[in-house]
C-alpha cells in the first residue's frame, strides 16, 4: 500500500517555537526534526516519544536560522534530528 501525505501548516510565531525549545531542555522525551525549507520558511516538527504527539512549526528563515540546509521534504528518512545548538533566533 502506498500512502501519500501532505503537510499543511500555518505560520508560527518564532517566540512560540523558542518557548517550546526552552521548555524541552527539561524533557528527554521530546525531539525536534527539521523537515526543510520551502518558500522562505523552515518547517520543524516537535515529536513526543511516549504519546506520538507531534506539532509542526512553520517559521521564517529570516528569524530562525537552521545549521543545516535541506529543501523541504515529506520523506521522513531525510529529516534531520535537531539539537539546540542547530537553531539560532535572530
Amino acid at each position: 500500500m502506498i500512502v501519500a501525505t501532505q503537510v499543511y501548516c500555518a505560520k508560527t510565531e518564532e517566540s512560540r517555537l523558542k518557548a517550546s525549545l526552552d521548555d524541552a531542555i527539561n524533557h528527554s522525551l521530546v525531539s525536534y526534526w527539521y523537515l526543510g525549507n520551502k518558500y522562505g520558511f523552515n518547517y520543524i516538527q516537535e515529536r513526543w516519544a511516549l504519546t506520538n504527539e507531534t506539532k509542526i512549526y512553520k517559521v521564517s528563515d529570516k528569524k530562525v536560522m537552521i545549521e543545516h540546509v535541506l529543501q523541504y521534504t515529506e520523506n521522513q528518512a531525510k529529516w534531520i534530528n535537531l539539537k539546540i545548538w542547530d537553531i539560532e533566533f535572530k
